[in-house]
């Protein structure tokens, strides 16, 4: 297709959501946001290990201990390493992706089904 963005063989990525309601977004939602933008951008220009990279950061700076918005960041966190996997699978590079998540499952429980489901994704 003229002007797609993503090549035969790329993966849709997923989106953050921002955290809405009486409560203000945490002040580590925009950074983690410019974190998602910066890694998006590298995904979209093949840079898919340094993509991978950025997506993890952008969901390691989002609070895993927030009682106000929990389900929107834990969906955010998730909608990360997810587009993590997807870059670490365009790269090869199953056995970074399995290094920087598996630590994850424990650090980030409210994420954990997620990113076993995605871990299954890679390649042996």
């Amino acid at each position: 297709m003229e002007g797609d963005v993503f090549g035969p063989g790329t993966y849709g990525l997923y989106e953050m959501t921002r955290p809405a309601g009486s409560e203000p977004a945490p002040p580590e939602y925009e950074e983690s946001r410019r974190l998602f933008e910066t890694a998006r951008q590298k995904y979209e220009k093949g840079q898919y290990v340094e993509a991978a990279r950025g997506f993890i950061d952008a969901a390691r700076v989002l609070p895993r201990d927030s009682e106000s918005h929990a389900s929107t960041l834990a969906a955010d966190r998730a909608a990360c390493y997810r587009n993590a996997v997807s870059a670490y699978i365009l790269a090869n590079a199953g056995d970074e992706a399995r290094r920087e998540l598996i630590p994850l499952i424990k650090k980030d429980p409210a994420c954990a089904d997620v990113i076993r489901g995605e871990l299954t994704r890679l390649p042996e």
